[in-house]
C-alpha cells in the first residue's frame, strides 16, 4: 500500500503575471502536465504554499482567491470556474 503524501502545495497558473488559476496538489509536476493536457493557456506553474494537511492547503487557497477577487472586482481567475468560498 502507497503511503500518502505528507506535502500540499497552493499553486498559481499564471500569464505574463497574471494569475489564471489557484489550485491545490500534492504532486506538482503530474499537475502542471494535466493541466497542459486539458489545454489551459499558462507560461508560468508557481508553488505558493508547502503545507501538511489538505486543510490547509484549501484554507489557503481561499486566501488567495479572496485577495484576487478583492483586488479585481469580484471576479475569480479566468480557470477557477466553481467557487470556492
Amino acid at each position: 500500500m502507497q503511503k500518502s503524501a505528507n506535502v500540499f502545495w497552493v499553486y498559481a497558473l499564471e500569464i505574463g503575471g497574471e494569475v489564471v488559476y489557484y489550485g491545490t496538489t500534492t504532486a506538482p509536476k503530474r499537475m502542471e502536465g494535466e493541466h497542459r493536457a486539458e489545454g489551459k493557456q499558462f507560461d508560468r506553474f508557481t508553488l505558493l504554499e508547502k503545507l501538511r494537511t489538505p486543510e490547509e492547503a484549501h484554507y489557503w487557497m481561499r486566501i488567495y482567491l479572496s485577495t484576487f477577487r478583492r483586488k479585481n472586482d469580484g471576479r475569480s481567475p479566468r480557470y477557477n470556474l466553481s467557487l470556492v468560498s
